[in-house]
């Protein structure tokens, strides 16, 4: 069980890190609702550099940016 202050610290870090993941891919992010943070590609033509692999590497960078984080954190926390 944590505080809402944990959890708003918590959300607010992992998110810092998803949003530099969404630069990195070339991935829009839409919006955070709560703990939802939603993103995705949308644009004609695909490309290369707009390709709807790279939602897919943006959502693998995630797993792996939150597994990071919670090992520096020493936090049990998994997707």
């Amino acid at each position: 069980s944590r505080r809402p202050e944990e959890v708003v610290e918590f959300i607010g870090e992992l998110f810092g890190l998803f949003d530099e993941l969404t630069d990195h891919f070339k991935v829009y992010k839409i919006e955070t609702i709560g703990d939802a943070y939603i993103a995705g590609q949308a644009e004609w033509p695909l490309t290369k550099l707009n390709s709807p692999i790279c939602v897919v590497l943006l959502a693998l960078g995630m797993v792996r940016a939150t597994h990071h984080w919670s090992q520096r954190r020493g936090e049990d926390i998994t997707c």
